[in-house]
């Protein structure tokens, strides 16, 4: 899935019950297209003149809507996020960017809810403009919760028709064209190989929209 603002609300609202006692004021949601980062704190710095602290005020939450991660996967980034935010309101000055206060507060998180919050994500920014040859297989067998995925370009496509059939046990193949970014995940093959996926997770993405 990729972000949306109506899921970092939702996420936002849901986790600071759960984790900071709902002390953390809703604070601007933006969508962003940027390929550098995943999410981020934004705020505005008052200076307040030679050795009195700043002030902060304007927080932002910005994500970008370039990567596509599992919705688990994106909540951590959103409370990564947030954890920034409580040291912010808190004034709790860190050492560094993830410094020991950040690190203590994402372990203790980790620890007590089984997050798999991170320092830094290596997810990679989807091309919204690739185009993929999309093949969908029903498969023969008793993985019918399931369907076999063929991601491949223009070139592959004719050849790799031709060869799943006489390699997986499948009863129907139906192809499609796409640059739906759901479909930016899997690498383009090159090989006889096939993505088994549940049906569930690609209705969820809303690729189904493109592959019914």
């Amino acid at each position: 899935m990729t972000a949306n603002e109506e899921f970092v609300k939702d996420t936002f609202v849901r986790f600071n019950a759960e984790l900071f006692r709902s002390e953390l004021p809703m604070p601007r949601i933006r969508l962003s297209r940027a390929s550098s980062f995943l999410g981020k704190l934004q705020y505005k710095v008052h200076r307040r003149g030679f050795g009195r602290k700043p002030t902060y005020s304007d927080y932002a939450l910005i994500f970008s809507t370039l990567y596509d991660l599992p919705q688990s996967e994106w909540e951590d980034v959103v409370i990564h996020e947030m954890i920034h935010y409580m040291l912010m309101l808190r004034g709790i000055e860190d050492n560094s960017a993830h410094g020991t206060h950040f690190k203590s507060t994402m372990n203790e998180i980790n620890s007590r809810y089984g997050r798999h919050i991170t320092i830094s994500h290596k997810g990679r920014a989807v091309n919204p403009n690739k185009l993929h040859y999309v093949g969908i297989c029903e498969l023969g067998d008793d993985k019918n919760d399931k369907i076999g995925l063929i991601v491949c370009s223009e070139a592959m496509a004719p050849r790799l028709a031709a060869l799943i059939p006489k390699a997986f046990k499948v009863s129907k193949i139906d192809w499609y064209v796409t640059r739906h970014p759901y479909f930016s995940r899997y690498p383009h093959v090159r090989s006889v190989k096939m993505y088994l996926v549940p049906r569930s997770e690609i209705i969820a993405s809303g690729a189904i929209e493109v592959i019914k």
